[in-house]
C-alpha cells in the first residue's frame, strides 16, 4: 500500500494523485490542512497514519510495534517534507519529490493570500504559520534511508538545499524535472522497490 501526501495549494483529489494511482495499484491520500499551524497538519497526518497502520496490523497479522514494510509513503513539495516526518516517526520506507525541506524558510516566499489549485479558495499564509514550521526540524537519521526526486529545473525550490541537507542521508535522484513531475511512471521502478 502507497499513502500520497499532496503539497502546499494542493488537495487529496490532485493529478499527482490520480497519475500515481494510475501507475501504482494500490495508493491513498493522505490530507491535511496546510492553512493551519505545522503542528495541527503533523496531527492530522499522523492520525489518518495510525488507521492505515491499523488496518494494515489487522490484515498481515503483525503487532503494531513491528508494523510490515507493506505501507509505504509518497508525498510532494510540502507532502514530501511530511512524508519524511512520518517515515522517521513509523519507521516506513519514503520517497519525497522535491520536498521542502527548510519549510520555516523555503515557505517565506508564500506569505499573504494564495489560492488552493483545485478548490480556487482563497487564503492567508500568515506569519505565524509560517514560524510553526520551525519546530518541525527534519531529522536526517531515518531507517530505510529515504528516496528523493530532485529536479536539477525545480522553479519554486533549489534543489542543492535538499541535496546537500541529506547528504550521504537518502537516495536521491537528480532530475531534469520542474518543480511538478509530469511523469511519474519515470518512477515507477523506485517506488516499486521502496
Amino acid at each position: 500500500m502507497y499513502l500520497y501526501i499532496h503539497g502546499f495549494n494542493s488537495d487529496v483529489k490532485c493529478r499527482s494523485f490520480f497519475d500515481l494511482s494510475a501507475i501504482l495499484s494500490d495508493v491513498s491520500p493522505l490530507g491535511y490542512d496546510y492553512t493551519k499551524k505545522a503542528d495541527f497538519c503533523f496531527a492530522q497526518l499522523c492520525e489518518q497514519m495510525e488507521k492505515h497502520l491499523e488496518i494494515n496490523t489487522k490484515k498481515s497479522g503483525h503487532t503494531k510495534d513491528l508494523p510490515s514494510c507493506s505501507i509505504k509513503i509518497l508525498g510532494s513539495s510540502l507532502g514530501g517534507f511530511w512524508a519524511l516526518h512520518l517515515a522517521k516517526k513509523y519507521n516506513i520506507p519514503c520517497l519525497a519529490f522535491n520536498p521542502v525541506t527548510l519549510a520555516h524558510e523555503q515557505l517565506a516566499p508564500l506569505l499573504g493570500q494564495n489560492q488552493n489549485f483545485y478548490t480556487h479558495e482563497y487564503w492567508d499564509f500568515t506569519k505565524d504559520t509560517l514560524l510553526s514550521y520551525a519546530d518541525f526540524i527534519l531529522d536526517t537519521n531515518l531507517s530505510p534511508s529515504p528516496h528523493m526526486i530532485l529536479g536539477q529545473n525545480d522553479e519554486l525550490l533549489d534543489y542543492k538545499i535538499a541535496l546537500n541537507y541529506w547528504q550521504n542521508k537518502a537516495i536521491s535522484h537528480i532530475t531534469d524535472d520542474a518543480h511538478s513531475i509530469m511523469d511519474y511512471s519515470l518512477y515507477k521502478d523506485i517506488m516499486l522497490a521502496l
